[in-house]
């Protein structure tokens, strides 16, 4: 699949930083929380949405937007890595927000992935993600510029 990279305007990485600033207070964390607590937090609200432990939203975009900014926006701060629209396959119509690392051989769409996870009951592996990133030795490699969905490498195989 041929993934673009496109740089994104001022005013949606200011929304984005936004959401994630928000999202956090919402789930009682503060800029002293460890990373780690973070996308345990993000995992824990996927699985209580899924669980039925909190009321539905009226739609999971709404929750996958959220905890999605929150995601990334972490994830770059953690580990450099940038903000970014993703096109594929050449179709201007199938754009979505990713981050990536600074060669873009690797990418994560948080908002996709979230959303698929809620409207699919699919375990979230953030947490797991954000340890494979920390551990240099752990990250796959793949070509510059491929854009390549880490999240599609990352398996969870424990509940």
């Amino acid at each position: 699949m041929l993934v673009q990279r496109i740089t994104l305007p001022e005013h949606i990485l200011s929304g984005i930083r936004s959401s994630a600033k928000e999202t956090m207070s919402h789930l009682g964390l503060n800029g002293g929380s460890l990373q780690s607590d973070i996308f345990c937090a993000i995992d824990k609200s996927i699985l209580d949405f899924q669980q039925g432990n909190v009321e539905h939203p009226a739609d999971f975009y709404s929750v996958s937007q959220s905890l999605g900014c929150l995601w990334g926006e972490h994830i770059v701060r953690c580990f450099d890595w940038s903000w970014c629209g993703a096109v594929f396959n050449n179709n201007q119509d199938s754009k979505v927000l990713a981050v990536s690392n600074l060669d873009g051989s690797l990418a994560i769409y948080p908002l996709m992935y979230l959303f698929g996870c809620l409207t699919n009951d699919v375990k979230p592996s953030t947490a797991l993600a954000f340890a494979l990133l920390a551990e240099p030795l752990g990250q796959p490699r793949f070509p510059a510029g491929s854009m390549t969905n880490l999240m599609e490498h990352v398996n969870r195989i424990v509940p």
